[in-house]
């Protein structure tokens, strides 16, 4: 064979093999995209529910406070306890670059006075799993979103 036919014949099979890998790769960030958007879908309703449990058990008493609700992205939800025998809090949950992304406000029991922010990322995983990593270098793996909303609300939810 001609040194000219082998330079076409691999060049073709790298363009080949260079478009299968593209395909493959937009086939991946594709399942990817639609595993956090399920999650997320599936974090807010389990956040959802939780809220409905926490409103019911307060019953007896005056005005819990507890919304959910929509934020200005597109995934995003906000959760905001308005007590005052607790003063204000706030969890802004959304989803961005394939993180959840986590920012508490606590404020002090006056609007007036200022608010404490922590803010945490949370990886979601191939499978849907979710995975903390706190600053100190300790990691926390969530195998469902009950207990990732158990843990994120925890802040928001307990009382005085």
């Amino acid at each position: 064979m001609k040194p000219n036919t082998w330079i076409a014949a691999l060049a073709y099979e790298a363009r080949f093999r260079h478009a299968a890998d593209c395909r493959r790769d937009e086939r991946n960030a594709a399942r990817l995209a639609s595993v956090r958007s399920r999650v997320m879908a599936e974090l807010r309703c389990a956040i959802a529910l939780d809220i409905e449990h926490f409103v019911r058990a307060e019953d007896g008493r005056s005005g819990s406070g507890v919304t959910c609700r929509n934020s200005g992205s597109a995934q995003g939800f906000v959760v905001s306890r308005t007590d005052g025998r607790v003063g204000p809090r706030r969890l802004a949950v959304d989803l961005e670059a394939g993180t959840l992304s986590c920012r508490y406000e606590t404020g002090r029991g006056t609007s007036a006075e200022p608010s404490d922010l922590a803010e945490l990322a949370i990886d979601i995983g191939h499978n849907g799993s979710t995975l903390l990593q706190f600053d100190g270098g300790v990691a926390r793996d969530f195998e469902t979103v009950d207990a990732l909303s158990a843990f994120l609300l925890a802040p928001i939810l307990s009382g005085p």
